[in-house]
């Protein structure tokens, strides 16, 4: 009596894994879009857009730094002296443009040139900026849902182009369908490097 009792027992907790296992694969199924899922080329259209709106980002934030001597956001304004008056930037058409070298207001030769890991940096900080500002509004008419974040831009100066991987997710959802991705490459040829 005490044996057969056992295999019953046995054979509850079998059939109680079996649908553990089972509901614990359904989740990940639905989790991963295994059921409902669609590849990326019907998403194409968003795709484009953010790529175009980092692209952009990414070309603005080397312009800017060509025009501004390496910086993509100049270092604060030092104001020369009576005696050394031109201060650490030269005004261009309403742009100051930071001196690479200047005579401070205390009479001091101050070096001040950009290194490249603060042009990647202020490009980076540039590209995450205006990416957040990309306007889905055309895309939200034709019933797209999307989500996106951007964690972190990371931008390599290179001698003939600049670099730049936007790490983040973008979420596309229609028509019961979704997709997700979560890191692109991106690149604009630039002498910015040669600097």
């Amino acid at each position: 009596m005490y044996g057969s009792n056992r295999g019953q027992t046995v054979v509850v907790f079998v059939i109680i894994a079996l649908v553990l296992v089972g509901g614990v694969a359904g989740y990940f199924a639905v989790q991963k879009g295994l059921l409902g899922k669609t590849d990326e080329q019907s998403f194409s259209a968003v795709y484009q857009y953010y790529d175009q709106c980092v692209q952009q980002a990414l070309q603005e934030g080397v312009e800017l730094a060509g025009v501004q001597g390496g910086w993509v956001y100049a270092p604060d304004y030092q104001e020369g002296s009576a005696r050394y008056p031109s201060g650490s930037q030269l005004s261009f058409l309403g742009q100051g443009i930071p001196y690479w070298l200047y005579v401070s207001g205390n009479g001091q030769l101050v070096e001040h040139v950009p290194t490249k890991t603060d042009m990647e940096q202020g490009i980076a900080r540039y590209i995450t900026e205006e990416v957040a500002l990309c306007d889905f509004g055309p895309l939200y008419v034709q019933e797209y849902e999307i989500g996106s974040t951007v964690a972190t831009v990371s931008v390599t100066v290179r001698e003939n182009r600049v670099d730049a991987v936007v790490k983040g997710e973008l979420l596309v959802a229609r028509d019961g369908q979704e997709a997700r991705v979560s890191s692109r490459s991106y690149s604009h040829s630039s002498t910015l490097g040669a600097l």
